[in-house]
């Protein structure tokens, strides 16, 4: 499986993990999982300070998920065409 740019790594892994899960239901040991992904399916480097952007974008990519489904799900669709080119 070839690396995911992390730009589009970030949406993917939140909606595999979370997609389901209500605002109450994430737990800080879900988003570190989800972190902990997307430093596995990317190149991006895994030191404190990507680790600090990582878990920013993933709490974005999870509130955008829980707050506007229908702009997540297009972002999702746009990425998923992107990856099949």
């Amino acid at each position: 499986m070839s690396k995911l740019n992390v730009f589009d790594a970030v949406p993917m892994i939140v909606h595999e993990q979370l997609c389901g899960y209500s605002k109450n239901e994430i737990r800080f040991n879900q988003i570190s999982r989800v972190v902990n992904h997307v430093f596995l399916r990317t190149s991006f480097t895994d030191n404190a300070n990507n680790r600090a952007i990582v878990q920013t974008m993933v709490r974005n990519a999870i509130d955008l998920m829980l707050n506007n489904n229908d702009q997540f799900n297009k972002i999702l669709q746009e990425i998923e065409e992107d990856i099949k080119q």
